[in-house]
């Protein structure tokens, strides 16, 4: 079937792409060679976000895309929050995105419980409903995985931007899982409960690089920091998915360097 341009997207891209907007306004500000400025286009990305891609009915929750009937089911690597704090200063609608802030929050607490087993490693399903349940649209995983290793990347922001208490507390909870392993010995799949997938692929930048960022928060990490920098940079943790991993590569050793707090910096 044929679909209407301007729909069927998903929350993720489209809030990296306000963000990269916002960043190029900050960098360079005007508009380049857009027909309008970078400001006002990210304006008017985040406001589509606000209307089509935050439940409103269902406590502000960021949902999956615009198109998923809401937030009833919900992928936590999508959730932002250090994004959202930006938002609401670019767009005048601070208590607006605050509230998508503390909706992050709570379902990424609430993911982290006794009956999934993940209680205390940080090891979010890919998608859930907002109460914390394993639930998935038809054919998508459950278990932690290629999406969910994002969310360290993620939350970890908001400590090194915003000084988040939670963000910090989670990132402690991920980096004490991924620093009993070692950065190098991380495969690109675990359940819930910590316990390798079977078929899974070793060392990829996109469990890597964000293993590095969220160890980023905490002096005892560091070593898991440094020595995800250290594979990340040797440009080579790619697996199949060149542009997935190339992708991620690229982003952490911008985080992991300090620049893209550069580029926050008001």
């Amino acid at each position: 079937g044929t679909q209407a341009l301007g729909t069927g997207a998903a929350t993720d891209g489209d809030e990296d792409m306000a963000f990269a907007l916002v960043m190029a306004d900050e960098k360079w500000g005007g508009r380049g060679s857009l027909a309008t400025t970078y400001l006002d286009a990210a304006k008017k990305q985040i406001g589509a976000i606000w209307a089509s891609e935050v439940d409103h009915n269902l406590g502000d929750v960021l949902a999956p895309g615009d198109q998923f009937g809401g937030a009833q089911i919900i992928n936590i690597s999508y959730l932002a929050p250090a994004y959202y704090c930006i938002f609401g200063q670019v767009t005048g609608n601070v208590d607006d995105w605050n509230r998508v802030v503390e909706s992050s929050y709570r379902v990424l607490q609430a993911a982290l419980n006794a009956a999934n087993g993940n209680a205390n490693n940080g090891l979010v399903p890919a998608w859930s409903t907002p109460a914390g349940v394993p639930m998935a649209p038809p054919g998508k995983p459950t278990n932690y995985q290629l999406d969910s290793c994002r969310t360290p990347f993620r939350i970890a922001q908001d400590y090194c931007w915003n000084n988040e208490p939670r963000a910090l507390t989670y990132a402690q909870q991920i980096s004490g899982f991924y620093s009993g392993i070692g950065a190098t010995h991380l495969v690109d799949g675990y359940a819930l409960d910590g316990t390798p997938m079977p078929n899974t692929g070793l060392n990829l930048a996109a469990f890597v690089g964000p293993a590095g960022v969220a160890a980023m928060a905490t002096p005892m990490f560091f070593k898991l920091r440094d020595d995800a920098y250290a594979a990340v940079a040797s440009l080579t943790l790619l697996g199949d998915s060149l542009y997935y991993n190339e992708s991620w590569t690229v982003i952490s050793l911008i985080m992991m360097t300090g620049h893209l707090a550069d580029l926050t910096a008001n």
